[in-house]
């Protein structure tokens, strides 16, 4: 969709949801390193995701090229 290639990347937080389901305790002052590594993973992800995922347009069965 199309929204989500034009999306930017906002604020980011680690948690333990295992141990923290509520989500209450950001663990990336903690954690720098673990934090960096994991953010930056998902920051390639999402890069990835808008040059190589298709475009649908919605109510249309079509892929834009």
């Amino acid at each position: 969709m199309r929204f989500i290639k034009e999306a930017d990347l906002g604020r980011f937080e680690l948690f333990d949801v295992s141990e923290d389901e509520s989500e209450t305790i950001d663990l990336a002052p903690s954690e720098p390193s673990r934090f960096e590594s994991m953010k930056q993973k998902m920051i390639d992800l999402h890069a990835e995701i808008r040059r190589e995922g298709p475009e649908y347009q919605l109510g249309s069965n079509r892929k834009k090229p």
